[in-house]
């Protein structure tokens, strides 16, 4: 099985590609992951084994729906706690994308909400400055925050 770390990585990277409307290729997640194209090839086959996208040789490479709402729950951790270490504990910009990486795969749905609670429901990342998307839950964000 994959580890959740590069699964998400991946998913989160495929994510951020389509959501800026730029081409998912081998060589651009390739580029932006700093991984061999080789190694990007056998991790698609093994997303597309698991429904998470499809790739079909020479064609684009596409989220299916399942691979979309993983991928934007990924890019929402993720950019909360961009959020956090950039504004809240003042990282250095250069070294928060890694922190964020290695921090998102293990938060969990609780630790996600009090997260955005306390940034008090942050809509962009500041150093991307892409959209924070809604959380699972059913409830606003306003009825959320008097919650505090």
């Amino acid at each position: 099985s994959m580890d959740k770390k590069s699964l998400n990585a991946y998913l989160r990277i495929i994510y951020e590609l389509e959501e800026s409307k730029q081409d998912v290729t081998v060589k651009s997640i390739s580029t932006l992951l700093n991984i061999k194209p080789a190694s990007v090839s056998e991790m698609l086959n093994k997303l597309s084994k698991e429904e998470y996208l499809k790739h079909a040789p020479y064609k684009k490479i596409v989220l299916t729906k399942k691979g979309k709402k993983e991928g934007q729950l990924i890019a929402r951790r993720y950019r909360l706690l961009q959020d956090f270490l950039f504004r809240i504990l003042k990282i250095d910009r250069n070294r928060i994308n890694k922190q964020a990486g290695e921090m998102e795969f293990s938060l969990s749905t609780e630790a996600e909400i009090e997260l955005c609670r306390f940034l008090d429901r942050p809509m962009l990342d500041p150093l991307t400055n892409k959209p924070i998307s809604h959380c699972e839950q059913k409830l606003t964000c306003a009825k959320c925050l008097c919650k505090k």
